[in-house]
């Protein structure tokens, strides 16, 4: 009885109006909730108003060169199933006609943290065709390695251009405890061979100086197939399009992914990058200060830019400055916010520390993973979210 009443009462008439009614409703619900999105591309500047962030898509193409040269700091980050993921920051220490030395400072989510020295020879550097990532955790200074390490050699590369193919030797640490064993606790070599992709050459986003950028390079896949036991599976890569230094900014296999999400060039790390954002804008973000995975410890020796901050309120002594940490959305909202805490208090205290900078000009807060800059689907993108920036109070 009740559901045939009710069925009387919901005549066409009475149902396309209740319709209405809840489109109506919807569309002012719409206006009036702030718009969220996994492509974050606005953020709140210190009044409380909204700033235009460039994204992805839409940063500029780099037109310049990005020389192999004492002051080169490269930064990639790696998220592989097997041996965890993997934070590496190398910076060019020294350059001749014979060698090129690096300082590597990698942080492993399994297997500790690296920091040394590798020196790599000039001719394999234009001719070898073995690629090198090998870094053993517990030998900190690798003198004279054989192959290319940040990217394959020149040689590769210009057959890679020429031809439209290339192969090389992938050499890096077993993959299982029993490859271990039957390697002696050596490396694994696979043969990978790939050919110009489909859309090369194309670009590539990096931030370049702390600016996000698009590199161009040229777009390569094929396949990795293992000397012993091992599957063929396919590969991806993105080469800075430059023979005299073909930077691998992008790599993808079935396990692993890496991408260089950071690239500083000589001498770039100048006072004048934060303080001009300060100046122009009342707030910066300072990329380019480290930390350890998960942790608030900063990595020792890249401290350019926290020495930069000192600098800038030393010029500017009526100025104070809000650190703001922030993360990205890996881990849970609780835990990234005090992660993000912890972070901005410790570049305050290094400050007060380090640089003797008056601790009352400074506050240190954290947001954690809820003021993205960029989206978090990428490695690139969760390292523009991973980030500490600054607030300027006074003027």
């Amino acid at each position: 009885m009740t559901a045939l009443n009710l069925s009387r009462r919901l005549t066409p008439a009475r149902i396309a109006w209740f319709i209405a009614a809840v489109l109506l409703l919807a569309s002012v619900w719409m206006v009036m909730t702030p718009r969220r999105s996994s492509v974050a591309d606005v953020s709140p500047s210190p009044s409380g108003q909204q700033t235009t962030e460039v994204n992805q898509q839409t940063a500029p193409t780099w037109t310049g060169r990005i020389p192999l040269a004492v002051g080169l700091t490269v930064v990639s980050v790696s998220a592989d199933r097997l041996l965890g993921d993997q934070h590496t920051i190398t910076e060019v220490t020294a350059v001749s006609d014979e060698a090129v030395t690096l300082k590597v400072s990698m942080d492993t989510a399994r297997n500790g943290r690296f920091d040394g020295t590798l020196e790599l020879s000039r001719a394999d550097m234009a001719q070898s065709l073995h690629y090198n990532k090998i870094i053993y955790v517990d030998s900190p200074n690798t003198r004279r390695r054989a192959g290319s390490f940040l990217g394959p050699s020149s040689k590769v590369m210009t057959n890679l251009k020429t031809r439209g193919n290339a192969t090389f030797f992938d050499w890096r640490p077993p993959r299982t405890q029993a490859r271990s064993i039957q390697t002696g606790g050596g490396p694994e070599m696979a043969v990978v061979r790939m050919k110009t992709a489909e859309g090369s050459p194309t670009t590539f986003p990096v931030l370049v100086n702390g600016t996000l950028s698009r590199l161009p390079v040229i777009h390569a896949s094929g396949t990795l197939e293992w000397d012993v036991d091992g599957p063929l599976t396919n590969v991806e890569f993105d080469f800075l399009d430059d023979a005299e230094n073909p930077l691998t900014l992008h790599r993808r296999e079935a396990e692993i992914v890496g991408d260089v999400t950071e690239i500083w060039l000589p001498s770039a790390r100048s006072d004048t990058h934060v303080e001009r954002q300060l100046v122009d804008a009342g707030r910066a973000q300072a990329y380019g200060i480290f930390f350890d995975f998960g942790a608030a410890t900063i990595r020792p020796g890249f401290e350019e830019v926290i020495q930069s901050i000192a600098d800038t309120l030393t010029r500017h002594p009526s100025w104070s400055l809000e650190i703001q940490g922030h993360t990205d959305n890996i881990g849970n909202a609780p835990a990234n916010r005090t992660l993000s805490e912890r972070r901005a208090a410790a570049v305050r205290t290094a400050l007060i520390e380090r640089y003797k900078v008056d601790g009352a000009r400074l506050t240190a807060v954290g947001f954690g993973d809820s003021q993205p800059t960029d989206n978090n689907d990428t490695l690139i993108g969760r390292a523009r979210n991973r980030r500490v920036e600054l607030v300027r109070l006074t003027q």
